[in-house]
């Protein structure tokens, strides 16, 4: 979460935190056309094709146990490789994709 940001203040973006760890994002990021949600991901995961894929299931606790889902509350998908490199997806970009989606290269 640190790296992101990172990434969006070096673009002179405001970057507010949630108070709690409830919602289906990380950070509320002021872009230049409004207020967007960003979910934050880290990915070491690659294909066989050796590219880094990111799962679009978020996981946790509630009341009943562990949970994985494919979160859709968010606006802006922000994501890491382990070698640095960031892809960012709208949210409309996912729409046809159901548990992950491959960085961009």
């Amino acid at each position: 979460m640190g790296r992101c940001i990172a990434y969006y203040t070096e673009l002179g973006y405001t970057v507010c935190l949630p108070m709690n760890d409830c919602q289906e994002y990380d950070l509320v990021v002021e872009y230049p056309n409004g207020l967007k949600k960003v979910q934050v991901k880290t990915t070491k995961q690659k294909n066989p094709q050796g590219n880094y894929v990111v799962s679009l299931r978020t996981s946790g606790l509630n009341q009943k146990g562990y949970k994985s889902k494919v979160a859709s509350n968010y606006d802006v998908l922000w994501a890491l490789d382990e070698m640095g490199n960031v892809s960012i997806w709208e949210r409309t970009e996912l729409e046809n994709y159901k548990s992950s989606v491959i960085m961009k290269g």
